[in-house]
């Protein structure tokens, strides 16, 4: 509240104070009524409310956001058990499973296995999701003996359902996969869980230099077509097997191709870049 800055003075005694004292002591009724205008004045804008609903929602968010994380960790505990810890035939295949899909030993050594208490995700591979803080965001699950469907996404709070999307450089190039193991391969690659994703995601894929690696079956090139006449920049596998005389297969992944070269390192971005394309026209090199 800000008061007036004028000064009261009587020349005959010397005395000095404020005019806001002055009149408080002088004229008192004067003094309440000049109060109640200055804070007529100063009255908050009638749409401090909706800040304060906006901060209360904000609160309720955050409060929201940590219950789903002590969720998760309970998960982790109770229904998931580290790949390393097991000791039995299912932890072995696990483990198989990600030396012969040739899955950085780093990376896979902080995998889980879905325990008996997991009635949804029992005898699944659990590939987490972590962040720059090392925690657990979301994770997606593996079949370790067949079941149907091969991978199995987290139910809840599919708007977070990107791998690795806290520890890209997201001022580079990036580069985007359906599943989380094929990104692996790759540097500052994410992937998605799948070709549908929320709105959410969608925007937060438009913040950064997109270019999409999908896969080159049925779905994957309806999909690859669609983003291409969107003007998005898609991976043109065709182009790609012919330059590098690849075998006939049914479907190609990175996976694949890490396997078959028997590729060690990461594939680097400046490798891959001159195969993506936002030419419509490019849709039959699909």
């Amino acid at each position: 509240m800000r008061l007036s800055p004028w000064m009261y003075k009587c020349h005959n005694c010397g005395a000095t104070m404020t005019a806001e004292k002055w009149m408080k002591k002088y004229h008192p009724q004067y003094y309440r009524d000049y109060i109640k205008e200055i804070l007529q004045i100063n009255k908050p804008a009638d749409n401090s409310n909706e800040t304060l609903v906006d901060n209360s929602i904000s609160i309720k968010e955050k409060i929201e956001e940590t219950k789903e994380k002590i969720k998760e960790e309970k998960r982790i505990t109770n229904d998931f058990i580290p790949i390393l810890e097991g000791n039995t035939s299912l932890f072995d295949k696990a483990i198989q499973l990600c030396k012969k899909r040739m899955i950085p030993e780093d990376i896979w050594k902080k995998f889980y296995v879905a325990s008996e208490n997991s009635k949804d995700y029992y005898k699944r591979l659990i590939i987490p999701f972590y962040d720059h803080k090392d925690t657990i965001y979301y994770f997606q699950a593996r079949t370790l003996i067949g079941q149907t469907p091969k991978y199995i996404n987290r139910k809840e709070n599919k708007d977070n359902a990107i791998y690795n999307w806290y520890n890209i450089d997201k001022t580079k190039p990036v580069v985007m996969t359906e599943g989380p193991i094929d990104s692996m391969f790759i540097e500052n690659a994410i992937a998605t869980c799948g070709l549908l994703y929320s709105p959410s995601i969608e925007q937060k894929l438009n913040t950064i230099d997109i270019y999409y690696l999908i896969d080159p079956d049925k779905d994957g090139i309806k999909k690859a077509r669609k983003l291409l006449s969107e003007g998005k920049r898609v991976f043109l596998w065709t182009k790609f097997i012919k330059e590098f005389n690849l075998p006939h297969r049914e479907k190609w992944d990175i996976n694949e191709l890490v396997i078959y070269g028997k590729i060690k390192h990461k594939i680097k971005f400046e490798y891959l870049k001159k195969f993506f394309s936002s030419n419509i026209y490019d849709g039959i090199y699909l």
